[in-house]
């Protein structure tokens, strides 16, 4: 059992400009996916084939990359905030309102191969490791949780990590290192090598929490109307993208396949594209929704998904 014994609180500063820019970026609608209820999550797996996501209706759907339905996976009845491919597109996961997480063989589909129960409210997020041998997951209980995946039952988790002060709302996990966002106001850095958690206090709710490639930068989204870009060794802020507006929905945020720009949702209905360096904004794209939730661009390039409350998951593509 992993026990963390040191404590890093770090400061913030300012750093350099990040990667260089690109200007190919997928802005135009290719396809309308209509989802019951609005669409709370959706992502791309790791080598940009699949795309999964999950909504207020409870359903969580596996299509390929360009949108045409795979399969729509059972067993979770009530509003799913979370859902994700593994890293080697064998499981699939989801999590939401009714305080489990819901693991399921995507080769199979439909009925779950797992139900993962042990936290003491809802569900907020979760993360495959890069080998999908763990699966964290993150709750309005305040408590990040790990799970065995190579095990035929997980009954219990193998550990669970309390230092959140409030619920936890969003995870990245790349490599030996967990990030955990919350509404305490807190990014923390869970090493579950050497066992040190380090700390940034960003001093609003944090949304959303994704890293780049390499694990040197990380990206938080935070409900201040603010996405803030971090020295992840050093906690020194490198850049803020501004100009959406987030004051009260969990609305995601990320790196497109480059690096070069960071895409996002907003609560004026467009989703948002900025220069990853400058952070000068590079584009808006209108979406139909009220609050644009869900913002996932593509590992390999050439698309990006966006969702929002009207139900409607729209795949754009470069011109």
């Amino acid at each position: 059992k992993l026990q963390f014994l040191y404590l890093i609180d770090r400061t913030r500063g300012r750093g350099a400009d990040g990667p260089t820019m690109s200007d190919a970026l997928p802005c135009t609608p290719a396809c309308t996916i209509r989802c019951e209820g609005g669409v709370n999550t959706a992502r791309f797996s790791g080598d940009g084939q699949y795309l999964i996501g999950g909504g207020a209706a409870g359903a969580v759907r596996l299509w390929d990359s360009g949108g045409a339905l795979l399969t729509s996976f059972q067993g979770a009845s009530q509003s799913v905030v979370d859902a994700a491919v593994g890293n080697t597109n064998a499981l699939a996961a989801a999590c939401g309102d009714e305080k489990a997480v819901f693991v399921w063989d995507v080769r199979s589909g439909d009925a779950p191969t797992r139900w993962l129960r042990g936290h003491q409210a809802r569900v907020q997020c979760l993360a495959f490791t890069n080998d999908d041998q763990v699966l964290f997951t993150g709750g309005d209980d305040a408590t990040v949780r790990a799970w065995d995946m190579r095990a035929a039952r997980a009954v219990a988790p193998l550990q669970t990590l309390t230092a959140a002060k409030d619920a936890v709302t969003c995870l990245a996990v790349n490599g030996h290192t967990v990030v955990a966002g919350s509404t305490d106001g807190c990014v923390r850095h869970y090493d579950i090598r050497s066992g040190v958690l380090s700390v940034d206090t960003l001093g609003a709710a944090v949304a959303c929490v994704s890293t780049n490639q390499a694990n040197t930068l990380f990206l938080a989204t935070t409900l201040d109307s603010t996405h803030r870009l971090f020295d992840a060794r050093l906690g020194t802020r490198v850049q803020e993208y501004r100009g959406h507006r987030n004051t009260a929905h969990k609305v995601r945020s990320c790196f497109t396949h480059d690096e070069a720009h960071v895409l996002a949702g907003s609560e004026d209905g467009r989703a948002y594209y900025w220069h990853t360096d400058s952070g000068r904004m590079a584009k808006a794209v209108a979406h139909g929704a009220q609050v644009v939730v869900v913002a996932a661009a593509s590992p390999t390039g050439g698309r990006a998904a966006c969702g929002g409350d009207n139900g409607e998951l729209v795949i754009y593509e470069c011109r």
